[in-house]
């Protein structure tokens, strides 16, 4: 079993072409830092994948909350905001550790479908992650509970940002 994310930038074709270069540089370099601080977590790097979208493959669900608010924090310096979409399954192709695209199985299509019902309900903007685990019983109450934090986290302020950032570092 893997656990498999795709990541996706909220409202991109909103931003200008210049704004939207300037977060797919900064996305890039978040990707790069998350692949280098967890290399022993993840199966297959964080990758940009097509559009403003990315992805990566990991062993287990360790450190992925962290994962999420470091990518989530760096893109927030810029004002850009994210969805991610989790997904738990098997991967039926080879996986290449270097590059996550092209990889498929359950833990993606698990992933895509988290991301789709995401935006299309994501709590009026205050949700940005979804998990989807295919006859799991916990899977609602685990998307409660999820729910809730990013609720609490929506109405941060910009001081508990930082200090989240800080204890994330």
């Amino acid at each position: 079993m893997y656990l498999a994310m795709i990541g996706n930038i909220k409202n991109a074709k909103a931003i200008n072409q210049h704004e939207r270069q300037k977060a797919h540089s900064l996305l890039s370099n978040s990707l790069r830092y998350i692949n280098k601080k967890y290399p022993n977590r993840i199966v297959a790097q964080f990758t940009l994948t097509i559009g403003d979208e990315f992805q990566g493959l990991l062993k287990s669900g360790t450190n992925l909350f962290e994962i999420m608010d470091t990518i989530s924090l760096t893109m927030k310096t810029i004002g850009v905001d994210l969805y991610f979409g989790i997904g738990v399954g098997t991967i039926i192709t080879p996986i290449n550790p270097r590059f996550s695209a092209g990889i498929d199985g359950p833990a993606y299509w698990n992933a895509r479908t988290a991301l789709e019902e995401l935006k299309i309900n994501d709590d009026y903007g205050m949700n940005a992650v979804r998990f989807n685990y295919k006859q799991h019983p916990d899977e609602a109450l685990i998307n409660e509970t999820i729910a809730l934090g990013e609720y609490m986290k929506f109405k941060w302020t910009q001081s508990q940002l930082d200090l989240l950032a800080g204890v994330i570092e």
